[in-house]
């Protein structure tokens, strides 16, 4: 039966703030809560093998998880009042980096990866690998093949040196990753943002990205329920990817609404700048869409009801030129919206 609808916009409800008890001090992080914090406070921090953070911030029920380097930003909004009077939240990841080469081979020094990130984040592995496998290069089956012809031509560490220097299409940039969590993990979300550099002469640089957040209700499905009780179920999720002044997206997918009358599997796929790219995600009914769309910002949003407690995508690709009057600044964003329904 069909209960009583209570929205979130843009990640999740804000539970009434106040302790019986008072809260311990918060923790110092190395990525940084910008911003009215809404709520929330930084509770602890872990440091990677790698060199990445991972920083962990909370508001009641609500916990968000974030890795990136030192010196990264969170900013939580709270946007307007939804006409049943709920809260919302928006939340962005925000980094700056220099334009010069030793900066640029960072990531690709590190040893991180996407899979590895999200699981350091909480993510089985297996659903990380299922869910996000793709995100590690910019088209996987001939990066595949690249790899293979490469590690035939050179040994690991020359392979490793040229990596570092040079661009790459199976090598990210740089990657922007977050876990939500809500009710103990009722409501979870995993997302990532990769980014590529393809081409670059001085600091005229050139970049294809992907992105992709994959969410889901595990909320079991009821027979029956009271308003108010029914099982939580997802409508929207949401993610994009954007840049600072003077970048410029000259590309990108989705453009338009894709319809999905049952649950299939979806892949965007392009050349930007003469490298191939190409993301793929199961979409349920009912679209998957563009969304947060400017001057130098693309992202997508599912739309639809959840069926049980199916994993939920949103996913994209982007093509950003920065030319040497443009900053090296991106960040992320990303969203839920999600009720009580009975299905």
């Amino acid at each position: 039966m069909r209960a009583g609808r209570v929205f979130v916009l843009i990640v999740i409800a804000l539970l009434p703030v106040g302790a019986i008890q008072a809260a311990p001090p918060p923790a110092a992080t190395q990525i940084r809560l910008v911003g009215p914090a809404n709520g929330f406070v930084p509770v602890g921090e872990v440091v990677t093998r790698h060199g990445a953070v991972i920083d962990t911030f909370r508001n009641g029920a609500i916990t968000l998880r974030v890795i990136g380097s030192p010196g990264a930003t969170v900013r939580i909004e709270r946007v307007a009042e939804a006409t049943d009077g709920k809260a919302g939240l928006a939340i962005e990841l925000a980094a700056k980096r220099p334009k010069n080469p030793d900066d640029a081979g960072a990531y690709a020094r590190s040893g991180r990866s996407v899979v590895a990130d999200l699981v350091a984040l909480g993510m089985p592995e297996e659903d990380a690998r299922r869910e996000f496998g793709d995100m590690e290069t910019l088209d996987p089956e001939t990066a595949a093949q690249a790899r293979l012809v490469a590690s035939t031509a050179m040994d690991d560490a020359t392979l490793a040196a040229e990596l570092a220097v040079s661009t790459s299409s199976t090598i990210p940039y740089d990657t922007q990753c977050a876990s939500i969590s809500y009710e103990g993990g009722l409501i979870e979300g995993y997302g990532c943002s990769t980014i590529f550099r393809v081409a670059a002469s001085g600091t005229d640089w050139w970049f294809n990205n992907k992105y992709k957040f994959s969410a889901r209700s595990k909320d079991p499905t009821a027979f029956w329920c009271l308003v108010g009780t029914c099982p939580w179920r997802l409508a929207q999720v949401g993610w994009s990817l954007g840049w600072s002044k003077n970048n410029v997206l000259y590309d990108w997918e989705p453009v338009s609404t894709n319809k999905a009358r049952e649950c299939t599997s979806m892949t965007f796929s392009a050349s930007f700048r003469g490298v191939g790219i190409s993301i793929s995600g199961n979409v349920c009914p009912e679209v998957i869409q563009p969304w947060d769309m400017g001057s130098r910002r693309s992202g997508a949003e599912w739309q639809g009801l959840e069926k049980g407690t199916a994993w939920e995508a949103a996913f994209g690709i982007q093509a950003i030129h920065s030319p040497p009057s443009a900053g090296g600044g991106y960040s992320s964003r990303f969203g839920l919206v999600y009720l009580r329904w009975n299905t």
